[in-house]
């Protein structure tokens, strides 16, 4: 399964710079299995970017999610970008937790999921080719159903998901 974003020519980000394109395609990952969730390929259209805490490598957006058989629907983007090894792999497996927490706690609570607690659509990884350095690096990409302005959140949050307690 493989999930392609699509950037408006708009949108400026250090991610599209390191990237040099408007169209990056990741797949499934195979750490967590989010299968039960029916998820297939798709495309999300990047509308813009959503505005970004300390963590400096990654990239947080705004989108439209398109699937086979389903009405579009708005998403949050969050991307990993591995060009400091060791950090990615801390981040990383913090990714996955996340998406095993969704998995083993959430989806299948019908009373908040995907309404008090956002859909997630899945959790993909890629390799990405970084023109300035001549190299590929990691990259990892979650995405969930947009539920707003991160605005409004405690000050201790950065509004990037269970990542945050963890």
């Amino acid at each position: 399964m493989s999930l392609s974003l699509k950037f408006s020519s708009d949108i400026d980000s250090r991610f599209l710079e390191v990237v040099a394109s408007d169209e990056v395609t990741f797949y499934q990952s195979s750490t967590v299995n989010l299968v039960q969730l029916g998820i297939v390929a798709g495309t999300v259209d990047v509308t813009g970017p959503v505005p970004q805490d300390f963590r400096s490598d990654e990239y947080y957006f705004k989108g439209r999610l398109s699937l086979p058989n389903a009405s579009p629907c708005d998403v949050f983007v969050k991307i990993l970008l591995g060009d400091d090894e060791e950090f990615y792999s801390e981040l990383l497996q913090s990714y996955i937790q996340e998406a095993k927490f969704y998995r083993d706690h959430l989806c299948g609570n019908k009373s908040l999921y995907g309404k008090a607690v956002p859909k997630i659509y899945g959790l993909y990884e890629t390799k990405v080719f970084w023109e300035t350095y001549n190299t590929h690096v990691d990259c990892a990409c979650m995405v969930y159903q947009y539920c707003g302005s991160t605005r409004n959140l405690p000050p201790w949050s950065t509004g990037s998901g269970l990542s945050d307690f963890g």
